[in-house]
């Protein structure tokens, strides 16, 4: 039970338990080896980005203004709505040296 992980212009070999390299997947092991993946490319694989991502986010966002939002509201917050409606956008922006009616607004 190992991986294959491309490390710029080489591959290593990851094993994700003792001896991993030497187990093959089986139909009755089947199940540790998806867990176990699953939680390679989660947790260890990007663990060191992941983290510097963490604590990025949080000096930027208090953790406590954090709690209050459900995961669809950060999302939002942070991407900004999937589609925009430019009608409700047009009557609320503000033309400055350039006239609304012109064809490349």
């Amino acid at each position: 039970m190992k991986v294959s992980v491309a490390q710029y212009d080489t591959s290593i070999i990851c094993p994700w338990k003792e001896n991993g390299s030497k187990i093959n997947v089986t139909n009755e092991n089947r199940n540790e080896y998806v867990e176990l993946l699953i939680d390679f490319y989660i947790n260890k694989h990007i663990s060191k980005q992941f983290e510097a991502f963490y604590y990025g986010f949080h000096s930027v966002c208090s953790s406590n203004a954090l709690l209050l939002l459900v995961p669809e509201e950060l999302e939002m917050l942070i991407c900004g709505m999937e589609q925009c409606n430019l009608s409700s956008l047009a009557k609320i922006t503000k033309y400055e040296n350039c006239d609304p009616n012109e064809d490349f607004i």
